[in-house]
């Protein structure tokens, strides 16, 4: 599996861990893997306490998902201003910050799957059913866990 490494935030930590029995489905040892072909010399690494006998507390799952960036057609969607306030404070509130919902409304960040469906959920809390798509979808990895 190739993985671009710039595409991999700097802070993002991988793993060396060639002994660990959950390294073939591992995000982290995947893109461990690829930095030697692509001379990276300096990176962030797991130390040795992340591995716990067969649990791994950094584990991340190295199937490529569908996600999402942006929802600026979804906001554009919300004619009604009382909505259009509550929605947006409450993914502001879930995402973490306004400078974090602006990134991921923009699509600089994106969605993972379970976002996804958190967001679709509000809409349908407020009564928005249909046509519930951001504005646009790829396979690949999320790197902000």
């Amino acid at each position: 599996m190739m993985i671009n490494i710039k595409e991999v935030p700097t802070w993002w930590p991988v793993c060396s861990n060639r002994d660990c029995e959950l390294r073939e489905s591992c995000l982290r040892q995947h893109v461990y893997e690829n930095m030697a072909t692509q001379n990276v010399s300096k990176w962030i690494c797991l130390m040795p306490a992340a591995w716990e006998g067969k649990e791994c507390t950094h584990y991340v799952n190295s199937e490529p998902l569908h996600i999402a960036r942006g929802f600026n057609q979804l906001t554009a969607r919300l004619h009604n201003r009382e909505h259009r306030y509550q929605i947006r404070m409450a993914m502001t509130q879930y995402l973490g910050s306004k400078g974090t919902y602006y990134r991921y409304k923009d699509g600089e960040r994106t969605l993972s799957p379970e976002q996804q469906q958190w967001i679709r959920n509000l809409f349908i809390k407020f009564g928005y059913t249909d046509n519930l798509e951001f504005d646009e979808y790829e396979e690949g990895f999320q790197f902000d866990v």
